[in-house]
């Protein structure tokens, strides 16, 4: 520890700012609040383009993420003609 202390000239347990707005997926963002020197907690939060903001639980923005991702994961194969009857996955962009 001491040597990462040193050589990236850092101080252990130091107070930092709050970080918001990290953007997540679309309308959903992340922010972190350090509310004691070493401890982070983070949060979750949708806002809208007229900057209305709505508090998301950890549970529900996993469920928005899957819910926006899992069309790319579970494809539906299509047949094509002239590949011997050959079915390839086809990606589905939302």
């Amino acid at each position: 520890m001491e040597k990462y202390k040193k050589d990236g000239n850092l101080i252990l347990g130091g107070q930092l700012p709050s970080i918001t707005d990290i953007p997540i997926l679309d309308d959903l963002k992340m922010g972190i609040v350090f509310l004691k020197p070493g401890e982070a907690n983070y949060y979750f939060y949708k806002q809208d383009r007229s900057g209305e903001v709505e508090f998301v639980t950890t549970t529900e923005a996993k469920q928005i993420v899957q819910e926006y991702y899992e069309p790319l994961y579970n494809r539906t194969p299509i047949l094509i003609p002239g590949l011997g009857g050959g079915m390839i996955p086809v990606p589905v962009i939302p």
